[in-house]
């Protein structure tokens, strides 16, 4: 994958989106939800968006920049990734950590990949982590929004089991949002992964989170990392053993 000159949307893309709209509204007509009007943007505001739209790309699914009324920064449906269009200097400028959030929440889908990753997690997360990021599902004015999304009821604030399980999953995506910009993640696939032109594309996306941090750093969510320092190696190999095992299914 080299870093492409032009910022505008490939007209493939622009063909994908309409499918994709069109199922997410289906299936909130069927629910008898609300769907969340959107524009699909023809130039993305940063390369970042690009690059998350390639990596994305690496794992089988659909990445769209777009333009939304809601305050949250993305969401996910089915096979899709939507992130919204955001300048740089905005605070809430971070493509590459919501990219990998999202699609972490894709990896909910492998159930037999995903929980043995939050369970191993857990150990290693600080022990306020699931009250911390559950102030912030309860404050957040959105939520609601985003449990449509996700084609479920409303989000009860309460203890829940159901509760509990999509609060940790908002830990475990916040998570491995922050492995995304960090090299270190990618050379890990690299070296266990068995097929040699994907470990190219790790080496790849190493070399434009280069390239873009050169500009600027790539822009993480320091105050959601919920680990301590000390672990973070340990969180590191989970969500690579996690990915890795996504991208090569035995």
């Amino acid at each position: 994958m080299s870093l492409p000159s032009s910022l505008a949307v490939p007209k493939s893309d622009l063909r994908l989106f309409p499918p994709a709209l069109q199922a997410y509204q289906e299936r909130a007509r069927t629910n008898e939800e609300t769907a969340l009007e959107m524009e699909i943007v023809s130039t993305y505001p940063d390369v970042e968006y690009k690059l998350v739209r390639d990596i994305a790309a690496l794992f089988g699914f659909d990445f769209f920049c777009v333009s939304y009324s809601g305050t949250f920064p993305g969401f996910t449906d089915r096979h899709s990734i939507f992130v919204k269009n955001i300048e740089r200097g905005s605070p809430d400028f971070r493509p590459v950590w919501t990219g990998a959030h999202e699609l972490c929440h894709l990896f909910e889908n492998a159930a037999h990949l995903h929980l043995p990753a939050l369970t191993a997690l857990k150990q290693l997360v600080s022990d306020d982590a699931w009250e911390k990021r559950r102030a912030i599902e309860d404050n957040d004015v959105e939520t609601d929004f985003r449990a449509m999304f996700d084609g479920g009821p409303e989000v009860e604030i309460d203890r829940s089991t159901q509760r509990q399980a999509y609060v940790w999953n908002e830990v475990i995506a916040d998570c491995y949002a922050s492995m995304w910009a960090d090299p270190s993640f990618w050379d890990g696939l690299k070296s266990c992964h068995p097929n040699l032109e994907r470990a190219q594309d790790f080496v790849a996306v190493i070399e434009r989170l280069s390239a873009a941090s050169r500009v600027t750093p790539v822009i993480s969510y320091p105050s959601r990392t919920w680990y301590p320092a000390e672990n973070r190696e340990k969180v590191r190999v989970i969500m690579t053993q996690m990915t890795a095992a996504y991208l090569s299914p035995t």
